[in-house]
């Protein structure tokens, strides 16, 4: 029974570590700046995901939304 059991547990952590992607923080800045351009995350396929955001070098948010994937979800917010 006990042994049972922990196969059992060896395989439901083996499944939830292998859902659990790498994930990379990008950020850009512009040329000879310390404004950030634009800023997200890139899952381990290089694709985004999650919250992105873009500024105009003056500092103000230019567009922001977010990504599933590589592909636009959600509500995007032009300024």
């Amino acid at each position: 029974m006990k042994k049972g059991f922990f196969l059992l547990n060896m395989v439901l952590v083996g499944a939830l570590l292998s859902t659990v992607s790498a994930q990379t923080i990008y950020e850009k800045k512009y040329d000879n700046s310390k404004q950030v351009a634009v800023h997200g995350t890139l899952n381990d396929q290089n694709n985004r995901t999650g919250s992105w955001t873009w500024w105009y070098p003056n500092g103000r948010i230019s567009q922001e939304g977010t990504y599933n994937n590589g592909v636009k979800t959600g509500t995007w917010t032009l300024y």
